[in-house]
């Protein structure tokens, strides 16, 4: 983490830098204008260039454009949309603003028309030539919905996928079912930068908050990708791509504001620093209340839990929220690019991010992060055919209570990641190879040095504080990975092309994988086409499915049970102390049992002051363990779509998926008593260490079968041989089959109003099911769900009204049991520009405020509507 933050800094301090340098702009001219269609309609998402001075940039919502740092003469400006080019000569003044309106001689084409995507090949080509079904958001829709600074947001209402909330900032992200809390079936990366937690491999959505309107264009490939993209893209991949600080220059300051107390900040400022160098800085600062509330001894909805009471409840937590509706994330980041021409491509960029109060959704209960710091860092050198980068992602989770117990849980992670990749093109563009390697280091550390020891057999890590100072870990954790990875696509003809690819990937944490895909696409028309797919994929366990070993329940002291002087307890005379200590009985036998890790022979470093401490602990912990003999899920989809533009009016995508799921990775289950039998078997029934005579074997046996009632058949012992409670863990499960369909419509109703309407439809079976196994083993997803939009886009005023339904289903994920509800929920977004600098904005979701959750478990979710204020320059 140091070496990441150090690095980040470095970058972020180079690129500060760009402040002192504004004045390059100020001393040059600027010129700015709009672009327009034949018939009037303004042209969204054109570039603008002026090649001679390597400047370019995007028109907005309504042809708006601008461009600054000009010298003083006469410059040659291309207006490019749809594929077609217009070269205009503008002149501009010393230091003057000069005005440049431009109409193209052709109507603006259908947005769709013109898209490109990189994600299912790692390469660019039409979305109708891709392999693969894929949502795509264009950066002019981002800029409209940027003022919530919440980047799954942009996809709730997209074809196929899910978007859980349980909170302001707790989202999962996830397509074709088979939901969690804390999803990591979905990979998420940021220029090639993975940005997930590593102990989890899920996305902290708050640390990557930062200005959406940084976002060139969002993509998501539904489907297995592990043939690109390796493990923990088993579902798909969200691949988000920055604007670079030459094609999108000038600045940005928006001020949003609202309901739960909103109040957000965003700054974005792009500019040249001299020669072919670029930069751009982004800030952040987001303060608000939120959904959450307090568990401790309330429920928001459904029944508290009890002893007696326990689904379909909501877990009782033994601390109450701290920070208490008081959310605050700020982001800062830095970015500089060297060009070599128009060929290559240097970038140099880190950044940072604090948050403090969101709550989240786990499998051990609600966890409230109170302090947690993110740095993160990337090198890229890119050229036409290859491709080097690096990067960094570190955390360090200071404070992260869990509510249910009140114990810190701190995580101290760091990634480390380089790939390099190449591509080329023979037989006159119709054969194209990409290939690649990639190599990843993983350290994770859970060590809290304000924390008691974790009891250990005397002797053993005696010194190694940070060993018995785990939170969630039983020991820090380091691992490698190495991958390599190829795709070819062989264009047969005009209308057929062919994609085979494969990656195989090695790893200290799973045996080596191959994961093969193969694809054929063929254009029925140059606007459509359709493709059948094979993938198959993997998915490895998350270091917490592996390694976990968080405490659910207040320990159990068995060195001090309760037993009046003159009784007995399990055939013991009680001594005249009033207590018991399981230990001597097992000191009288010279054996060391565990139960007492505070015994004065053996008192350890930091739990009472010395050898002859005395002061009592609770040792014998109750633990949610990971299971270190997890098999990788596999998983393998057929899947057939359609992608076409009929009549340049509607983009119709139908996409049907079959997929069968070996060695499914259950959420946490309980240990005992379900039809699986023993959960997790490493840690198996407890038994007495060697050397104890049979007296004192069955006396010891009889207390604790006594003192822990039905808990008794979990009690186990750890790794090193100390006793404690395993009540649950996770396991494999055989064979789980899914299908499903995906219905897209975009209609293109007029070059101002376009109506988007989508339906999914999700299907699963366990093949090989055992009787009570249908209420634990669930998908955690809708079987029926749709939503549409209507947008209307002006010149100066945009607007969307968005509609989503879904149907109920019941939810199960460790201690959070029971029915999600039918939902729908109404969001309202506007813009209106006031003039080329100054827009004003309303975002509205859940307009209706129909008070619902999406998770149970998860938060009641109400109306938050936000108003914005963005200048520009």
């Amino acid at each position: 983490m140091r070496a990441i933050r150090w690095m980040a800094g470095c970058l972020f301090s180079a690129a500060l830098g760009v402040a002192s340098l504004a004045a390059q702009e100020s001393a040059g001219g600027s010129l700015s204008g709009r672009l327009t269609g034949a018939l009037g309609a303004p042209a969204v998402g054109a570039t603008v260039a002026i090649p001679a001075l390597d400047l370019a940039t995007e028109t907005d919502a309504g042809g708006a454009w601008r461009l600054a740092g000009l010298p003083a003469g006469s410059h040659e400006v291309v207006f490019t949309a749809g594929g077609h080019s217009e070269r205009v000569r503008a002149e501009v003044g010393p230091g003057a603003e000069a005005r440049l309106d431009h109409v193209l001689a052709t109507p603006t084409v259908p947005f769709a028309e013109t898209i490109t995507v990189v994600s299912a090949s790692r390469q660019a080509e039409r979305v109708v030539d891709a392999p693969a079904a894929i949502n795509v958001i264009p950066a002019i829709e981002i800029e409209r919905r940027a003022a919530t600074g919440q980047i799954p947001k942009l996809l709730e209402f997209e074809t196929g996928v899910e978007v859980t909330q349980s909170g302001i900032y707790d989202y999962n992200f996830n397509t074709r079912g088979f939901n969690s809390s804390l999803n990591r079936r979905v990979a998420t990366v940021i220029d090639g930068r993975d940005p997930s937690v590593p102990f989890l491999g899920a996305q902290e959505w708050a640390a990557v908050s930062f200005p959406m309107d940084d976002l060139a264009q969002v993509e998501f490939v539904r489907g297995p990708s592990a043939a690109l993209y390796g493990p923990n893209s088993s579902s798909g991949v969200l691949n988000l791509i920055t604007k670079r600080p030459r094609d999108s220059q000038g600045g940005l300051v928006r001020l949003a504001g609202g309901e739960l107390s909103t109040l957000n900040a965003d700054l974005r400022w792009a500019l040249p620093i001299g020669g072919d160098w670029f930069a751009k800085a982004l800030a952040s600062y987001r303060s608000s209340g939120d959904f959450a509330v307090s568990r401790n001894g309330a429920a928001e909805y459904a029944v508290p839990c009890t002893a007696t009471i326990t689904s379909d409840c909501l877990p009782q937590e033994r601390v109450p929220l701290d920070p208490l509706d008081d959310d605050e994330v700020t982001i800062a980041s830095a970015r500089v690019d060297r060009h070599y021409g128009d060929t290559s491509l240097l970038t140099l960029e880190g950044g940072w991010a604090e948050v403090s109060g969101p709550v989240f959704q786990t499998g051990i209960g609600r966890v409230q992060l109170v302090d947690v710091e993110r740095s993160w860092a990337r090198a890229n050198f890119s050229t036409p055919h290859w491709n080097l980068m690096v990067t960094g992602n570190g955390r360090q989770g200071d404070e992260q209570t869990a509510l249910a117990t009140g114990i810190n849980l701190v995580l101290d992670e760091e990634a480390w990641r380089g790939e390099l990749q190449a591509n080329y093109a023979f037989l006159d563009d119709t054969l194209r190879l990409v290939g690649g390697l990639a190599y990843e280091d993983r350290r994770i550390d859970s060590a809290d040095q304000n924390a008691r020891t974790r009891p250990r057999l005397f002797g053993k890590d005696r010194d190694n504080l940070k060993r018995l100072r785990q939170t969630l870990l039983f020991e820090p954790i380091d691992s490698t990975s190495t991958a390599a990875f190829g795709q070819m696509d062989w264009h047969v003809s005009d209308r057929v092309a062919l994609v085979v690819a494969a990656r195989y990937d090695d790893s200290t944490l799973h045996e080596p994988k191959l994961s093969p895909k193969a694809a054929l696409v063929f254009s029925l028309t140059p606007e459509s086409s359709i493709r059948l797919t094979y993938n198959q994929a993997f998915q490895t366990a998350n270091y917490s499915e592996y390694f976990l070993q968080a405490e659910v329940g207040p320990a159990v002291n068995l060195g001090k049970i309760p037993c009046p002087a003159g009784a007995t307890l399990g055939g013991i005379p009680c001594p005249s102390v009033g207590y018991l200590n399981l230990e001597e009985i097992c000191v009288l036998d010279g054996v060391l049992c565990g139960f007492d890790a505070d015994f004065q022979i053996g008192a350890l470093p930091g739990s009472g002051g010395g050898p002859t401490s005395s002061i009592e602990t609770a040792d014998t912990q109750i633990l949610a363990l990971g299971n270190a003999d997890l098999e990788v899920e596999e998983v393998e989809t057929w899947e057939v779509g359609y992608t076409g533009l009929l009549g340049g009016k509607l983009l119709l995508t139908l996409d049907y998926y079959n997929s069968k799921n070996d060695n499914f990775i259950t959420d946490l289950l309980p240990q005992l008593g379900t039809p699986l039998g023993r959960i997790n078997p490493n840690f198996g029934p407890y038994t007495l260490p060697a050397g104890l005579t049979p007296e004192h074997q069955q006396q010891i046996l009889a207390v604790l079968q006594l003192v822990l009632g039905r808990f008794y058949p979990l009690l186990t012992t750890n790794l090193d041989g100390t006793p404690m409670i395993g009540v649950a863990s996770y396991t494999n499960f055989g064979e789980v089959d899914t299908q499903g369909a995906d219905l897209g419509m975009t209609f293109y109703l007029s070059p101002e109003w376009t109506l988007a309407l989508n339906y999914s439809w999700f299907d699963f079976e366990i093949q090989d099911s055992l009787p009570g196994l249908d209420r634990l083993l669930l998908p955690n997803s809708p079987e029926n769900k749709y939503a549409g939009a209507l947008t209307y886009a002006g010149a100066r005023f945009d607007a969307t009204l968005a509609y989503r339904w879904v149907e109920g289903f019941r939810w199960a994920v460790g201690p959070f049991q029971g029915d999600v509800l039918d939902y729908d929920t109404v969001d309202v977004v506007a813009n209106f520009r006031i003039n080329d600098f100054v827009e004003l904005g309303l975002n509205v979701a859940n307009a209706l405020d129909e008070e619902h959750w999406e998770s149970f478990g998860g938060d009641l979710l109400g109306r938050r509507a936000l108003g914005s204020i963005t200048f520009r320059w």
